[in-house]
């Protein structure tokens, strides 16, 4: 699901924008399509993940680990840094370049998964039994 804000009647774009949070408790396959809607809307979101559905969404990955520079600060000339070469000699990698992370298979993983979605995203864990981890921002 693709929400594309040009897209909306102006009832459900009302509505959108009038919201203040997006919230989902145990929203099964619709999980990351709140967490996406939220960021694209610029909207607080608290959901509470229950199932992973691995099989449903394989082209959900994590991120790489960082990679460490070609470039060492040792091997360059004194007074260069390694972001002045980068500038001068490489163009930045588009996204779809990047290496891809492994898939998204455990409860754990889904976590960091949509954790990565927003840089303010954090968990909890709240007090009742089962899946009980919200991500939130």
């Amino acid at each position: 699901l693709k929400v594309e804000p040009g897209r909306l009647s102006a009832e459900q774009r009302r509505m959108i924008l009038g919201c203040s949070v997006v919230v989902g408790m145990h929203p099964d396959q619709a999980t990351e399509c709140l967490v996406d809607f939220a960021v694209a809307f610029r909207k607080p979101f608290a959901v509470v993940p229950c199932c992973v559905f691995s099989q449903d969404f394989p082209h959900r990955r994590l991120r790489p680990p960082p990679q460490p520079s070609p470039l060492s600060q040792e091997a360059l000339p004194s007074g260069s840094s390694s972001e002045m070469v980068r500038k001068v000699g490489d163009s930045p990698r588009k996204v779809e370049d990047q290496p891809k992370g492994r898939p998204v298979e455990s409860f754990e993983d889904f976590l960091e998964y949509l954790t990565e979605k927003h840089p303010g995203t954090r968990c909890a864990e709240l007090p009742f039994l089962g899946r009980n981890v919200v991500v939130f921002t």
